[in-house]
């Protein structure tokens, strides 16, 4: 027998303790919000989504960090080569005038919206619309990063 299938049959050593009255898996979920603070009127409970709803959003979750990386990194190239740009002679922009340069930091922040709407569009899957995929898109960008770890966080608690 492997050592997880060990840990498995024999519950790695040790017995949890049984609930009083029984098991209860609604115990186990908070799925509560309230975006009000953050002036987006969505205020209520995510209903527990079943395994398929759990594994199609820890995809989409594993796809968008490598997409939100690549997205940021670009803007920080981006971003470097503008400020290098101010004030250097023309060989070190290519030729290139600070709109031309701009362009390209427009082009990656455009990504990483795109990224964000695609962080919007699981989050609204996993979560049944509660909140919509429409009250999300007034939630910001800083609010949101959280949010998805707390719909992680409840989706593999041991993480």
């Amino acid at each position: 027998m492997t050592e997880t299938q060990n840990i498995l049959a024999n519950g790695a050593g040790f017995t949890a303790p049984a609930a009083p009255g029984g098991f209860n898996a609604g115990s186990l979920w908070d799925g509560d919000y309230d975006f009000t603070a953050c002036g987006v009127n969505a205020v209520g409970t995510i209903p527990m989504p079943n395994q398929a709803k759990i594994e199609r959003f820890q995809r989409d979750m594993a796809r968008l960090f490598i997409e939100l990386e690549v997205a940021e990194r670009e803007e920080r190239k981006a971003r470097a080569v503008l400020e290098n740009a101010e004030g250097e002679p023309e060989d070190a922009t290519n030729g290139r005038s600070v709109d031309e340069m701009m362009e390209d930091v427009e082009k990656a922040l455009t990504l990483k919206v795109e990224v964000f709407d695609k962080f919007r569009d699981a989050l609204a899957k996993v979560c049944s619309n509660k909140p919509t995929r429409k009250q999300l898109e007034g939630v910001p960008e800083y609010i949101l990063m959280p949010f998805i770890g707390h719909v992680g966080g409840l989706l593999n608690p041991e993480v």
